[in-house]
This record gives C-alpha cells, structure tokens and sequence, in this order.
C-alpha cells in the first residue's frame, strides 16, 4: 500500500542501538510473505499513481529475487525517513492552533524530532495506543528465525521493532505533561525475561498485575511521574484486536503460531488462577466462544466440556431447552461445514450437561 499511494518502497537502516531487532527479510519464509515484501523492497520504476491499479504492481520473478535477497541493512531495521520541511511547519501550525498532536504511528526517527519540536514550544503531545519496546523480544545478537532460542520466538512480528516506543520517548512524553496510553492489546510480549541491557535502564519501574507468576511477566513501563491514573488505547475500531483471555479455549493464543513458543502454551494456560469474579451470573453459552484454540491449547474434547460447564451454570437444561438458532452457525453455504460440525459437537457438549445436571441431583456420575 506505501508503493501505490506514495510510489516509493521502504527503505530501512540499522537502529540496533536503539534497541530495535525486527529485521525486513526475515518477515516470513514462504511465497505469501516474499510477494508482500516485493512490493516493499522492489516496488514500480516510475511514480503514477493516478494512472495505475494495484495489479501494476504484481510482481515479476526477478523482483520476487530481489526481496528474498534485500535489504542488505544488518541488526534491526527502521525506517531512514523522519519529518521533512513540510512535517516541521505541519507540527508548527498545529501547535499555533492548540491541537492535539499524536505521535503514534511516527517512525522512530520521527518522533525523535516531533519531541525535539515539541520541547522547543513546551507543548505536550500524545501517544494514544502504544507497544512498549523494553517488553518486546529481543537478544544482544541479531535474530535468526533458525536460532529461536536466542529471542525466545520464530516470530518476527513480536521482536522489538520502532513502533515500540523507548522508555526514555516516554519520559519525553511525561515530561512535557503529555499523556501515554498503552494499546490494551499489547500481545505476546516477553516482559522482562530477555537479555536486552535496554530493559534494565532506571527510568524504569513496573506496574504488574495480580495473577501469579508464569513464564512470563504481564507489565508496562510505569516512568516515575506517572500518577495514579493511567489511561489505555484500544484501536479496536481499526484493525486492531482486543486481548486475549486468560482462560477458556482462547487462553494464551499468542503462542498459537509460534513455533518456538507453542510447545509452552499449555503449561501457561494451566498455570493461570486467581479469575475475575463478576457480580451477575454467566449468560453467553453460544457455540463461537468454545471453538478449539489451535495447536497447543485445548482440543475439542476439552473444549466441550468448557462449553458444557458455561451451558450448565446458565441454567440451560437440554432435556427440556431446545437450543435456539443463535446457538449455530448461520446456515449459509460458506458456513454449511461449520455448522455440521458444531450441530455434531453440541450432541456431546449436551450429553456433559446433563451429566452435570444429574451430578447436581444426586444421581450417579459417569464421563
């Protein structure tokens, strides 16, 4: 999408001390991947936008060449481009008019220079939904989608990259009296297990949550003049997700295609305890929310018996409750196999429910 509204490729340099580690070419492995990443490395010869579709920009075998062996930039790719003139009077002109200014989105270098404007006129700014780079993969040695072990992932998307923002862009930030709001969804992050040195700085202290600890830290960067509030961004209204449960068929999904991660999902997901109690009872026993979780976590039979317990505590009693429609799949014919299927699986999720039920009146159980 950069080469056809702008017409120009990405063009990355080493930001390694900086604490960035996601590399451009290792950006997946198959020919999916490499075509996306042609259109980033190769992308058209001449720059006419108004007259061409994005099937000009289909690439040929020799561009699909050239992506698998660019860029030759090694440690940790970020973009060279920051604000030019016309970012700078842009910036200006917003200040003058007392607007917000948002510096997400803002390649590293960037921001940089948004914070440096931003000093100059004691105008604060905001980061409105933000990773944190300190929490993000990383090692002191550059990744290797071969060499997992060194990060802890075969994941190049969790690996510390320049959308992350540095613990001292944050104190910036702070400084100015500006607001950092961390995306709700921060992912599959590695807290505060890997061996970067930038993770260690002072600036730093942590905010964790109440549940016990696993494998990994769920935190955030809690600068020293934070005050008791702290806001979040969600983005879900774009393409971003909301985060993952704790518990259920869907606990710890971020470890679901990653191969260096997925044979310690399910010791993660049995490890989580202390849940949140609600003040009014389970209601929602609909089929979408007990799908098996991928690879990992859950099977099928067990998420029949998680769909059973939810159709139990709401109260629904199979002998005498006809499911409802909303209880399947739309019949349609993109979804005719689904729908056998959960018809098929509901059979047995109703059968451990009326086990449950016995159970409940005495009457002998057996699974």
């Amino acid at each position: 999408m950069n080469v056809f509204v702008t017409g120009e490729r990405w063009t990355v340099e080493n930001a390694w001390e900086t604490g960035v580690r996601y590399r451009l070419d290792h950006d997946g492995v198959d020919l999916v991947d490499d075509v996306e990443r042609t259109a980033v490395v190769a992308g058209p010869r001449i720059r006419a936008m108004h007259r061409q579709t994005l099937l000009d920009h289909i690439p040929g075998i020799r561009d699909l060449y050239e992506a698998v062996e660019l860029p030759k930039v090694g440690g940790g790719h970020a973009n060279t481009r920051g604000l030019n003139e016309y970012g700078h009077i842009l910036l200006e002109e917003m200040m003058a008019r007392g607007m917000i200014i948002d510096v997400d989105h803002m390649s590293e270098k960037a921001t940089d220079e948004a914070l440096n404007l931003a000093e100059e006129h004691h105008y604060p700014v905001i980061c409105s939904h933000s990773w944190f780079r300190d929490l993000l993969y990383s090692s002191s040695i550059e990744f290797d989608p071969l060499k997992q072990e060194n990060y802890g992932t075969s994941d190049v998307h969790k690996v510390a990259h320049e959308a992350g923002k540095r613990g001292d862009q944050i104190e910036r930030i702070g400084r100015l009296g500006g607001v950092v709001a961390p995306i709700i969804n921060q992912g599959d992050i590695a807290g505060l297990r890997g061996d970067c040195p930038i993770r260690r700085r002072k600036y730093l202290s942590l905010a964790r949550d109440q549940a016990p600890p696993g494998p990994r830290l769920t935190c955030m960067p809690w600068p020293r003049w934070a005050g008791a509030g702290s806001p979040s961004g969600t983005d879900i209204n774009g393409a971003a997700a909301l985060p993952g449960p704790r518990f259920g068929t869907f606990a710890a999904y971020g470890a679901n295609h990653d191969n260096h991660r997925l044979p310690q999902r399910r010791g993660e997901i049995d490890r989580q305890t202390n849940g949140v109690a609600y003040d009014h009872p389970l209601f929602d026993h609909r089929w979408y929310r007990f799908e098996p979780g991928g690879t990992g976590g859950y099977d099928k039979e067990e998420a029949a018996i998680w769909q059973a317990i939810a159709q139990y505590e709401t109260g629904f009693n199979p002998r005498w409750h006809p499911h409802p429609a909303s209880d399947f799949p739309d019949p349609t014919l993109r979804e005719a196999a689904e729908s056998i299927q959960v018809h098929h699986q509901l059979e047995i999720v109703d059968n451990l429910t009326r086990r449950f039920l016995d159970g409940r009146a005495g009457y002998p159980r057996g699974f």
